[in-house]
């Protein structure tokens, strides 16, 4: 019994032996581990490489493709990328701004070149002087050239601004700005004395149209209990550009009106107004019908949503009596003038 029990207790020499040969095994297993050195450059440039980190060392495997640069050591330096981790290590930096000495050639003929560039070829229905690049297209008849010096586009004269802002007068009561609609009172009391009423009417009106230049815009209402307008193939929007064509044809017309029915004129004037001009002339006798504050307050309403102005002129014999009292509250209403003529006075 006593000799198996010294058979079986712990032999030093043995356990040391073992533990030597295993270390001399891991030795053997790590001298066989392939391993690769960053290559070392000569011009101070550091190769982009990717590190594989492991719990008890780093292995860095370079990427084929290099960039130059700084001292990647430095962890302080605002322009190094920060990394994780848990992720894959690439040394980078951020490309710095060009200094602020450095100016950039702009190249201002082929900017300009792109700006007036033309499209190739015009939409249907489009003139080739409206294919222009980008967004903006004009109504045949129009170029670039002709709306940078100031002509209207038609049915687009608002506010009286712009280049082609001008004065037009009737007996003595001015308006200013691009487009002007006359709405004259043609019924059987504008036809007293002979006609002389109308007659000074249709002058008058004649007279202040030929005042504008083709860039201004007008059109002509004559009305009793109903209105008509001047119509011409060429009107868009309803107004006219006062080129000498469309003089011509205003002559005729306003020729043609004879003196007849009663009046009304509400409708003439929402019609008037319903074409956008900057201004309108009013011109009646108003001896019978008057506007009451309801109808006043409604044409203000549209006139003042449209930016219209509406001047008025009345048409009396003899002094004034006030029985005008309506047109000078409509007129002053809507930032226009008032007159009083006395047709017994008129050449």
């Amino acid at each position: 019994m006593e000799r198996s029990y010294q058979s079986q207790r712990w032999n030093p020499l043995a356990g040391l032996a073992t533990v030597l040969g295993h270390l001399c095994l891991l030795a053997l297993v790590l001298w066989n581990v392939p391993t690769r050195e960053l290559p070392d450059t000569s011009d101070g440039e550091r190769l982009i490489a990717v590190a594989y980190r492991s719990p008890d060392r780093s292995r860095y495997q370079p990427v084929e493709e290099s960039l130059p640069v700084k001292d990647i050591a430095s962890e302080s330096s605002p322009n190094t990328l920060p990394t994780d981790a848990s992720q894959p290590t690439v040394a980078a930096t951020v490309p710095s701004a060009p200094p602020a000495s450095v100016q950039i050639p702009l190249d201002l003929a082929a900017v300009l070149e792109s700006m007036t560039a033309r499209g190739t070829s015009p939409q249907p229905g489009q003139s080739a002087s409206s294919a222009v690049a980008g967004q903006l297209q004009l109504p045949d008849g129009l170029s670039l050239e002709g709306a940078a010096s100031g002509v209207l586009i038609p049915g687009n004269a608002q506010a009286g601004a712009g280049p082609t802002k001008t004065i037009a007068t009737v007996f003595g009561v001015s308006g200013s700005g691009n487009s002007f609609v006359y709405v004259f009172d043609r019924s059987q009391s504008m036809g007293t004395r002979g006609g002389a009423p109308l007659r000074a009417a249709k002058r008058e009106l004649l007279r202040s149209l030929n005042g504008l230049t083709s860039k201004q815009q007008f059109q002509i209402i004559f009305y009793n209990d109903q209105h008509a307008r001047l119509r011409r193939s060429g009107a868009i929007g309803g107004l006219l550009f006062a080129d000498e064509a469309n003089r011509r044809a205003a002559e005729r017309y306003v020729a043609s009106v004879q003196p007849l029915g009663s009046t009304e004129h509400v409708s003439a004037l929402k019609t008037a107004i319903g074409l956008t001009p900057d201004v309108i002339f009013f011109l009646t006798d108003a001896r019978i019908q008057v506007l009451g504050q309801r109808q006043i307050t409604e044409l203000t309403r549209r006139a003042q949503n449209a930016g219209v102005t509406i001047c008025c002129i009345q048409f009396g014999v003899g002094h004034e009596t006030g029985e005008g009292g309506f047109l000078k509250e409509l007129a002053s209403r809507n930032h226009g003038a008032y007159r009083y003529v006395n047709v017994t006075q008129l050449p």
